[in-house]
């Protein structure tokens, strides 16, 4: 769990040992992928949504990238998640919130879907449904929330371009899968 600044603001909670061990896995620098794949409530948005936070706060002036299968899709689960897992009250637009009432984030746009941290770090709310979408990028950090739900004709040319964007000088330079399979061929 990340502190932020002398307010000691902790980011993140309790998590089972799965969870523990891809936190473990993303922080070791022997990956470009990691997949966190579990069953229905297992935690997956939760590890995503913690792991980006954190990330952002480690590294001021980064830019990460929160990916859903598409805008629509990334509203009810992914987005409303990653903003509830921000600290402080009220933060989820679509409850009457504002991103803006955490302590660790100075502005969020919900035109451009970027949200901006105290530390001039950047989350991108993103979606996958055009898979080029994001070349010419380079992301600190990347979830892919339920990739077996992208479109799988694009699905490889999207990872390769993807981690081809990890290529920043401070890290982590990593990409997070979290995903139940949901059956598809991932």
């Amino acid at each position: 769990m990340a502190t932020v600044d002398s307010d000691s603001i902790d980011l993140g909670g309790t998590y089972w040992s799965a969870q523990l061990d891809t936190f473990a896995a993303l922080e070791s620098g022997d990956y470009d992928l990691v997949v966190f794949r579990v069953g229905y409530a297992g935690g997956k948005t939760l590890l995503g949504s913690d792991w980006i936070h954190q990330t952002a706060i480690q590294y001021g002036g980064s830019d990460n990238l929160v990916m859903a299968p598409d805008y629509q899709k990334g509203g009810p689960a992914t987005y409303k998640t990653f903003l509830d897992r921000l600290p402080g009250d009220d933060t989820i637009p679509a409850a009457g919130g504002d991103p803006e009432n955490s302590p660790i984030v100075e502005d969020y746009n919900r035109n451009e879907r970027r949200l901006t941290y105290i530390n001039g770090s950047i989350a991108r709310l993103g979606s996958a449904d055009k898979w080029n979408r994001y070349a010419g990028s380079e992301f600190n950090a990347i979830w892919c929330d339920e990739p077996a739900h992208y479109d799988t004709t694009d699905l490889y040319d999207l990872t390769e371009m993807l981690t081809s964007r990890q290529r920043t000088h401070q890290g982590p330079n990593v990409m997070l899968w979290t995903s139940t399979g949901a059956g598809f061929d991932d």
